[in-house]
């Protein structure tokens, strides 16, 4: 939002915000700066303000900072054992890895058809970041490895609600959704029945 209102110092202060949360955050970066250098293209300028983005990377920087001072690890987060690997595209179809396990993976190719179909529904949007963005967290997705890549592609999801908003906001859409409603609801009773963590003590969550 700010970024595209080109309040590149309130976009840069929520973008390394959102690097220090989580790491994939500087893709917001990325995405940016590849807006910055098809406006240069185009437009043959250059406007000092655009340095304010550079707060996203500074971003990650304390963080690693921070893990130096309390582990003595710049690259701590990599060293953690729970990082999950990256390590050709479409790595996921792969049953004998750690994070994958299984063969019936056949939703992940749906999420990748409907990705994919999204961006290339944005690429001619005015606003370049809603383009950029998530096409490099699809590129950057396609390399993971893990069953739940689905998780892993969330933040691409409003993206594609804005490229298919004509369809999510028809009639026979809705008509859909009102007829699936129990279905809806009987799936997230049955997950909130099996997703429970074994915790043997609650006292220190109280």
């Amino acid at each position: 939002f700010f970024f595209e209102k080109k309040q590149y110092l309130f976009a840069g202060i929520l973008g390394a915000l959102s690097v220090m949360t989580k790491t994939p955050g500087i893709l917001l970066f990325g995405a940016y700066g590849l807006v910055f250098i098809e406006r240069m293209i185009k437009g043959k300028s250059f406007n000092i303000k655009w340095a304010w983005i550079g707060l996203i990377p500074v971003g990650l920087l304390a963080v690693f900072g921070l893990y130096q001072l309390q582990y003595n690890d710049f690259f701590a987060y990599f060293h953690t054992g729970g990082v999950v690997p990256m390590l050709y595209p479409f790595s996921v179809f792969n049953a004998a890895g750690r994070w994958v396990q299984t063969v019936w993976l056949e939703e992940i190719l749906l999420y990748f058809f409907l990705y994919l179909t999204a961006i290339i529904t944005l690429k001619d949007s005015k606003y370049r970041s809603l383009f950029y963005f998530p096409l490099l967290f699809f590129i950057a997705g396609i390399f993971v490895q893990h069953r739940d890549l689905s998780r892993y592609l969330l933040p691409i999801w409003p993206f594609a609600v804005i490229a298919f908003e004509q369809t999510f906001t028809s009639r026979k859409f809705r008509y859909a959704f009102y007829l699936l409603l129990p279905a809806i609801y009987l799936y997230a009773w049955n997950f909130l029945l099996g997703n429970i963590i074994p915790v043997s003590d609650w006292r220190p969550f109280l």
